[in-house]
């Protein structure tokens, strides 16, 4: 789902708990499962929603794919994923600049 142009679907998880949208700007908080078979969104567990990544929680490694995984779902750069919270705990609060797409996932 694209958005953020005139006649262009918005954003549909703008309204739940673990996201929230300012213009082309969202912030997901977020639950990240390392050593998945492969990367993935997975359910919302309580306010979070639950990210699994194909990388070993070891010297950043997960949070490296972590913003590879969200820029191609988001359709933006690796350096607009910024880590706002939680650089070295599961638990995560990540905010997405120059989003172009919303993830059928989460649509």
């Amino acid at each position: 789902m694209i958005w953020g142009r005139p006649g262009m679907a918005k954003l549909a998880v703008e309204a739940r708990s673990w996201c929230r949208r300012d213009g082309n700007v969202v912030e997901l908080r977020i639950r990240v499962i390392p050593r998945a078979r492969q990367a993935e969104f997975g359910s919302v567990r309580g306010d979070r929603l639950v990210i699994r990544v194909n990388s070993p929680p070891i010297q950043g490694k997960a949070n490296a794919r972590l913003r590879q995984f969200l820029a191609a779902a988001f359709g933006c750069r690796q350096r607009d994923v910024e880590l706002v919270n939680g650089e070295y705990d599961r638990d995560k609060v990540v905010r997405i600049h120059g989003v172009r797409m919303i993830p059928a996932a989460l649509s």
